[in-house]
Protein backbone atom coordinates (compact mmCIF):
# COMPACT_ATOMS: atom_id res chain seq x y z
CA UNK A 1 0.00 0.00 0.00
CA UNK A 2 1.03 3.55 -0.48
CA UNK A 3 2.35 5.35 -3.42
CA UNK A 4 3.32 8.64 -4.89
CA UNK A 5 0.47 10.95 -5.62
CA UNK A 6 -2.18 8.54 -4.39
CA UNK A 7 -5.20 9.31 -2.29
CA UNK A 8 -4.27 8.74 1.39
CA UNK A 9 -7.93 8.46 2.39
CA UNK A 10 -8.55 5.73 -0.16
CA UNK A 11 -5.36 3.97 0.96
CA UNK A 12 -6.60 3.98 4.55
CA UNK A 13 -10.02 2.72 3.49
CA UNK A 14 -8.24 -0.25 1.90
CA UNK A 15 -5.70 -0.85 4.67
CA UNK A 16 -7.92 -0.90 7.75
CA UNK A 17 -10.08 -3.84 6.58
CA UNK A 18 -6.92 -5.80 5.73
CA UNK A 19 -5.57 -5.25 9.23
CA UNK A 20 -8.80 -6.22 10.97
CA UNK A 21 -8.98 -9.40 8.87
CA UNK A 22 -5.79 -10.75 10.43
CA UNK A 23 -2.09 -10.27 10.99
CA UNK A 24 -0.23 -8.13 8.49
CA UNK A 25 3.45 -7.43 8.04
CA UNK A 26 5.52 -4.84 6.27
CA UNK A 27 7.93 -6.23 3.72
CA UNK A 28 10.84 -3.90 3.16
CA UNK A 29 14.08 -4.09 1.26
CA UNK A 30 16.83 -2.06 2.97
CA UNK A 31 19.36 -0.54 0.59
CA UNK A 32 22.19 1.93 1.12
CA UNK A 33 21.44 5.48 0.06
CA UNK A 34 24.33 5.25 -2.41
CA UNK A 35 22.25 2.78 -4.46
CA UNK A 36 19.38 5.22 -5.02
CA UNK A 37 19.87 5.51 -8.81
CA UNK A 38 20.11 1.74 -9.27
CA UNK A 39 17.08 1.27 -7.04
CA UNK A 40 14.95 3.64 -9.11
CA UNK A 41 15.85 1.60 -12.19
CA UNK A 42 14.98 -1.65 -10.42
CA UNK A 43 11.44 -0.62 -9.52
CA UNK A 44 9.96 -0.75 -13.05
CA UNK A 45 12.53 -3.14 -14.53
CA UNK A 46 13.79 -5.43 -11.80
CA UNK A 47 12.77 -7.77 -9.05
CA UNK A 48 11.49 -5.41 -6.35
CA UNK A 49 8.99 -7.35 -4.25
CA UNK A 50 9.01 -4.98 -1.30
CA UNK A 51 9.07 -1.36 -0.31
CA UNK A 52 12.62 -0.05 -0.68
CA UNK A 53 13.92 1.70 2.43
CA UNK A 54 17.10 3.70 2.02
CA UNK A 55 19.62 3.57 4.84
CA UNK A 56 21.64 6.69 5.52
CA UNK A 57 25.40 6.33 6.04
CA UNK A 58 25.12 7.60 9.64
CA UNK A 59 22.56 4.90 10.50
CA UNK A 60 19.42 7.04 10.50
Amino acid sequence: MGGLGGDPRQDLDEVFPLRTAGPTRVVSLPRPLASVNESFQDVPHGPVDARIVFEFPDGR
